[in-house]
């Protein structure tokens, strides 16, 4: 599952309407490793004085995400 989230701190004079989809699935590299992901992620707006409107695409992108070796050291000590 991949979820998806528009954040701000100011009043939005538009209706915003994300969706995410994964596209495929890429297999690990090795035994050891872990899957990644393509998706592709639609942002859609439309006025909020005007809900019968269409929806406007304003953002489309496509990513990969190749998170394909397992960390195996153990980072909680570090300060962020």
């Amino acid at each position: 599952m991949v979820v998806a989230s528009f954040w701000g701190t100011e009043p939005k004079p538009v209706e915003v309407k994300i969706a995410t989809t994964v596209l495929e699935k890429l297999p690990p590299l090795s035994i050891h490793g872990m899957s990644g992901w393509r998706v592709e992620t639609v942002c859609s707006v439309r006025p909020k004085e005007f809900l019968n409107t269409e929806w406007q695409v304003n953002y489309h992108t496509l990513d990969v995400y190749k998170p394909h070796v397992k960390l195996r050291q153990n980072l909680s000590h570090i300060i962020v």
